[in-house]
């Protein structure tokens, strides 16, 4: 963490008590400056394509914290191309608790969470955004938005959430295996989703706007597939972060016409590298902890080993037709890999770990999340005994002070190791 950064926090946890607006309103100064320079003169070797998608995150934190009522608070899996189409901001739980932990200032939200009777035993992610809300900084949304699946965390923070805020809530329930009933039973339930929010925002949805969303979603995922296939014998020097951003972009952001011009962007960009290879290369499973410096300084930009790919952007690719939106959304939700029990999860991160070449398996236990604590010994198995190692590394994925520090770097690098790793030249196959 820079001087500059720590300093911020350090100035925003003076600030929040009693000026929760003005700490409002020095995020969003920090997140657009952070957005502009990455895009226009950025400190790391981003290719285009990512830069341009730091600059489409960090607008979006930004108009979260300026949304003036007109926004949803939503989870990471809620399919949101009905929002992008009404022209709604949807305030991505998991991104405003990223940022914050970015901004070096989650300690304090985490405080006035758990002094708010939240044990600190709940996702580092929700208990962060519940800290931020009732500190006054995060400004109430028009309403929530969440799916049943695949975190049980949910259920108990957006409710206390609406709660809080008095807002109405609509909970999309997922039942946990893909049939045509349902299919039929999820779509349905997102075309009530859709009155619920024209019926609580004023706000009526255009069919023209909602397949053009649908249309801009399936040229993101095909141009995302291009990535992914060129992915198998090309190096990309990859970080963290860069990951992570990912995730909002093959999901919640999924449907805007920007996020389609990103995917092209991203397949345009990695067609013009050379193919080739160096050390060894790991798909990574669940959230990638970049608040963890020593595991950044291991693998971000390190031209000796890189990141292939991350479950949760590989959880759910197939294609959607643009005539039949809310059939194919809820077919979207079904047919993830999240959704269901945790061997859709592990057979689908198998495939994409062996069509992305990776050598190993990095399986990250982010403490809170007991759907990935309970099935690490499960996944652990199934892939070695497919001859793919994996380490099961534990820690948290925006809390610093549960974060796991050196001791995490510590086994990785004797993971990579095992891999072939080799740090003090380039490996190349």
């Amino acid at each position: 963490m820079g001087k500059v950064v720590e300093k911020f926090g350090k100035t925003i946890y003076k600030l929040v008590p009693q000026h929760p607006q003005v700490v409002r309103g020095l995020l969003k100064a920090a997140y657009k400056t952070d957005g502009m320079k990455t895009r226009v003169v950025p400190s790391r070797p981003l290719l285009p394509s990512k830069r341009y998608l730091y600059y489409l995150t960090a607008s979006g934190i930004c108009r979260g914290y300026d949304n003036n009522g007109a926004a949803a608070l939503v989870n990471i899996f809620l399919p949101c191309q009905v929002l992008h189409a009404m022209g709604i901001e949807p305030v991505v739980a998991e991104g405003i608790s990223c940022y914050l932990t970015g901004a070096a200032v989650e300690n304090f939200f985490l405080e006035i969470a758990e002094r708010n009777g939240i044990p600190e035993t709940l996702c580092s992610y929700h208990r962060i955004l519940i800290g931020c809300i009732e500190a006054g900084v995060l400004p109430r949304p028009a309403l929530i938005l969440n799916t049943t699946y695949a975190c049980d965390t949910n259920q108990l923070s957006f409710r206390r959430i609406a709660e809080y805020y008095d807002i109405p809530q609509y909970v999309v329930d997922v039942p946990d295996k893909s049939t045509e009933d349902n299919l039929r039973y999820v779509a349905d339930q997102l075309r009530e989703m859709t009155a619920f929010i024209e019926r609580h925002t004023g706000k009526k949805l255009d069919d023209e706007a909602l397949r053009q969303s649908m249309l801009w979603t399936q040229q993101a995922l095909e141009s995302y597939r291009t990535y992914l296939d060129a992915r198998v014998t090309r190096y990309l020097d990859t970080c963290m972060t860069s990951e992570m951003m990912d995730v909002l972009a093959t999901q919640v952001l999924l449907g805007k016409q920007e996020v389609a011009k990103y995917m092209a962007m991203l397949a345009a960009d990695l067609a013009r590298l050379p193919e080739g290879r160096r050390g060894p290369r790991l798909f990574w499973v669940h959230v990638l902890p970049n608040v963890n410096e020593p595991l950044r300084q291991l693998l971000d930009y390190n031209g000796n080993v890189e990141i292939v790919g991350c479950d949760l952007n590989t959880a759910v690719l197939i294609d959607v037709d643009p005539t039949k939106p809310y059939e194919s959304l809820a077919r979207r939700i079904l047919e993830s890999s999240f959704n269901g029990t945790i061997e859709n999860r592990v057979e689908n991160s198998y495939r994409y770990a062996c069509r992305l070449n990776a050598d190993g398996i990095v399986y990250f236990c982010h403490w809170g999340c007991r759907h990935t604590l309970g099935g690490s010994q499960y996944a652990k198995e199934y892939f070695e005994q497919r001859g793919l190692p994996t380490l099961v590394l534990d820690g948290d994925g925006c809390d610093r002070g549960c974060s796991g520090d050196g001791r995490a770097a510590v086994r990785l690098q004797a993971f990579l190791e095992q891999l072939g790793y080799n740090a003090g030249k380039e490996n190349r196959a």
